[in-house]
C-alpha cells in the first residue's frame, strides 16, 4: 500500500511540475495555446496572471516530493 501511495504522490507532483512549466514558460507558445484552448491575444494579455498561477501551482510540488523522502531520511513514522 505504501508503494501505491508513493506512486500516486509522484504522479501528482509531476502534474504540478507540468502545470508550472506550462503556465510560466509555455503559456504564449502554440503548445500552451493548444493545451488551454485560448487565443494568442488572450495569452498575451494574461501572461502575468498565468505566471503567478503557475508559481502557486508549483509550491506544492517540493512538499509532495519531500514528504515521502522525509519519512525515510528522518525516521518519521505514521
Amino acid at each position: 500500500m505504501a508503494v501505491i501511495a508513493a506512486l500516486i504522490v509522484a504522479v501528482v507532483a509531476a502534474i504540478h511540475v507540468y502545470i508550472v512549466i506550462l503556465e510560466m514558460f509555455l503559456w504564449p507558445t502554440p503548445r500552451g495555446l493548444q493545451s488551454v484552448g485560448t487565443t494568442q491575444a488572450f495569452a498575451d494579455a494574461s501572461a502575468v496572471l498565468a505566471a503567478n498561477r503557475g508559481l502557486y501551482n508549483g509550491l506544492p510540488a517540493p512538499g509532495l516530493v519531500w514528504a515521502p523522502l522525509a519519512r525515510h531520511l528522518l525516521g518519521f513514522r505514521a
